[in-house]
């Protein structure tokens, strides 16, 4: 009985240090993925502008319209938005998951 019990004793304390390891390893994810979405948040938004404010400069030009120039200002414009979305449905993402997490712990 007694050896039993320290071989329960032994096997909690085996699952509480990998359970504390897998808390550390989504801690460090959660971090990772915060910084990256920072990161990405102000050259996205510099590109937006510019794409923006190029848009406006093509379309001010008047009869000299070049059409590869405002596809491409275009695409521009549409990626730097679409990567925007992508980091605000991350954060979004993220936040979720840790309320998630904390309401199981």
């Amino acid at each position: 009985m007694i050896y039993a019990t320290k071989q329960s004793l032994t096997l909690n304390k085996k699952l509480f240090l990998a359970n504390e390891k897998i808390k550390a390893n989504g801690k460090m994810q959660r971090d990772f993925i915060n910084i990256a979405v920072q990161e990405l948040r102000k050259p996205i938004q510099s590109i937006i502008g510019y794409s923006e404010l190029l848009q406006e400069l093509l379309s001010s030009e008047g009869g000299q319209k070049d059409n590869q120039k405002t596809e491409s200002v275009a695409a521009l414009f549409k990626n730097a938005d679409r990567l925007q979305k992508l980091t605000e449905d991350t954060k979004i993402n993220l936040q979720q998951l840790q309320w998630i997490m904390q309401k199981q712990i």
